[in-house]
């Protein structure tokens, strides 16, 4: 069931997707970030990486880029979707809009790990430890949890350091990377 409904729900983004006012050009490049974001260089890729490395020992970089197809891809490609919407944006400005969401989907998953180790079952909603007992390689088994806690600080100040250059139009954004840097669950 769980399966199926991940497939209703991905289809059903590309559905809306196209149902949408803006211009054909526009939905068409949503259209191409949600899939590449959603495909065989994001999730898709990401997922098999997670697969592959159960029972293995990964480095850092290969962590890093496990997570940045899962849940940065994702990341990535909502706050692109969103930029996508006001076609004058400058190319600088939807750079720093990527710098963002990157580390911002990084540190969600650093904090994931963190939360997996350090939360009770019931404040996270799933299985506290079964990373662990999966034998999946995270970012706290691979640094140590005081690292992680640092690698889950440094990320939030690098997407605050992109917002930041974006003036006061980054105002908007700043609230989430808060609530990913410190959520309970």
């Amino acid at each position: 069931m769980a399966l199926l409904a991940g497939d209703a729900l991905q289809t059903l983004a590309f559905e809306w997707l196209t149902e949408s006012p803006l211009a054909a050009a526009q939905v068409l490049e949503q259209v191409r970030v949600l899939s590449h974001a959603s495909g065989v260089c994001g999730m898709a890729a990401g997922q098999s990486i997670d697969l592959q490395s159960v029972n293995r020992h990964v480095d850092l970089a290969a962590l890093k880029t496990m997570h940045a197809c899962k849940t940065g891809a994702l990341f990535r490609a909502s706050v692109m979707l969103g930029a996508l919407c006001a076609p004058a944006l400058a190319a600088e400005t939807r750079q720093r809009l990527d710098v963002f969401a990157s580390a911002l989907g990084l540190a969600f998953q650093v904090v994931d790990d963190i939360l997996d180790v350090s939360a009770a079952t019931s404040e996270l909603g799933k299985t506290a430890g079964k990373d662990a007992s999966d034998n999946k390689p995270t970012m706290v088994s691979l640094l140590g949890l005081d690292a992680a806690r640092q690698l889950a600080r440094d990320l939030a100040t690098e997407a605050q350091g992109a917002l930041d250059a974006l003036g006061s139009s980054g105002l908007l954004l700043q609230p989430f990377i808060q609530q990913v840097v410190e959520r309970r669950s």
